[in-house]
């Protein structure tokens, strides 16, 4: 498989006023970790790595910085995968990203989205689909990091559902979930009114701290007197 790769800058100061800097030269500061090598600090051209994580694989697309001006001992070039990022609230920009170096002999740890296909056949008959999952967490080497997961719903029943267990993915793809996690299912659609209903009730039904005793009036201390 072959990475995009991105050209970066390393960067020997660091700090929000030189962070501050580099933004308005357009360049999004950033920070390399990971094992078996030094933290490094980063200059980023924003435009070029956002595009490349707005392929199909979004943040989970392993990218090859190339590390321009890199100190003695540190890799010129690395294979990394966005950890974290933070975008401005209101402009959006990019203002700082987190890299973790990976390799493609080693598991990584990301959240792939869940896609459903079909129209299931218990839905037709007024039963309601139920999916739990947005996105489910993987573990795989880089390479083998799929767009996403694809589950077709159309031959469920009322009462079916496929669960971790009956998902295809390719070699060395594994879901960290146990085997019998519902994944889509097919209620009755009372069962999940129902379900909402009760998880409604149970934080209802949650201890509520008892208000304080009035404080007695003047009147009631002189009637305690007499």
């Amino acid at each position: 498989m072959d990475f995009p790769k991105v050209e970066v800058s390393y960067r020997e100061v660091s700090g929000k006023g030189f962070s501050r800097k580099l933004r308005r030269l357009g360049k999004v500061p950033a920070v390399l970790y990971g094992s078996g090598m030094e933290t490094l600090t980063l200059s980023v051209p924003p435009r070029e790595l956002v595009r490349t994580l707005a392929g199909p694989r979004r943040v989970n697309t392993p990218v090859v910085l190339a590390i321009t001006g890199a100190p003695q001992g540190a890799p010129a070039e690395v294979l990394v995968m966005v950890r974290d990022h933070q975008y401005d609230p209101v402009s959006r920009e990019l203002l700082h990203v987190d890299f973790i170096k990976v390799s493609t002999d080693k598991k990584v740890r990301v959240e792939v989205p869940v896609v459903v296909s079909g129209r299931a056949v218990g839905v037709q008959a007024g039963g309601k689909l139920h999916s739990p999952w947005r996105s489910l967490p993987l573990e795989c080497c880089p390479q083998h990091i799929p767009v996403s997961i694809e589950v077709d719903v159309t031959p469920l029943e009322i009462n079916q559902s496929i669960k971790v267990k009956d998902l295809r993915l390719s070699e060395g793809v594994s879901v960290v979930l146990p085997p019998e996690s519902h994944v889509v299912q097919v209620m009755v659609a009372s069962k999940v009114i129902e379900e909402k209903e009760e998880g409604t009730a149970v934080a209802a039904a949650a201890p509520v701290a008892a208000a304080p005793a009035p404080a007695a009036k003047k009147d009631d201390k002189k009637d305690a007197k007499k």
